[in-house]
Parts: structure tokens; sequence; C-alpha cells
């Protein structure tokens, strides 16, 4: 079973879900962080979103392109180099 066939038609059958780690640089402030993650996660779903669909029918998907992508918006949200790390820490997919 393809984890990443999710469409039957236009219908959503499958999604896919990733967990991600951030790696903080020893001078960010963790609070500051916690006080931008909201933004942080929109900024992270639209990117995935995006991703996703410039990558349909891909017959593999280039995760370092895409930890490049979610690392790129994660900076431009809290600001270059407090994130030293992107890591994918689950992956799962759930039957809809």
């Amino acid at each position: 079973d393809d984890p990443f066939r999710h469409l039957q038609g236009n219908r959503v059958v499958k999604y896919v879900v990733i967990t991600i780690s951030l790696e903080l640089a020893p001078e960010a402030d963790l609070k500051e962080v916690e006080l931008y993650m909201p933004r942080v996660m929109d900024a992270s779903v639209m990117e995935t979103y995006l991703f996703a669909k410039e990558n349909a029918g891909a017959q593999q998907v280039d995760l370092e392109a895409y930890r490049a992508r979610l690392l790129q918006v994660i900076q431009a949200v809290l600001g270059e180099g407090k994130i030293t790390g992107l890591y994918f820490t689950g992956t799962g997919s759930v039957s809809g």
C-alpha cells in the first residue's frame, strides 16, 4: 500500500501525517519561538499544501527539498539563524 496515494478521483481517501521537530540555535529565545508557533504552523501547512500540489502525480517525493522549503518558511516567520535543524520525527497515514 502506497502511503502517498491519497486520492480516488476527486475524493481524499488517505491523509499523510508528518511530525517535525525543530532544533533551536543556542541564542534563540524559547519563549519567543513558542509565541510564534501558531504562525509557524500556519506557514508550514500552507507550504505543505503548495509542495503537495506542485508534486501531485510524482512517483517519488523529494523529502530533502520539502525539508528545505519548510525550513525556509519557518525562518521567514522566526528570523534567520534561530532554527538550526528541522527533522521528520514521525510519519503515518490515516484513511478517510
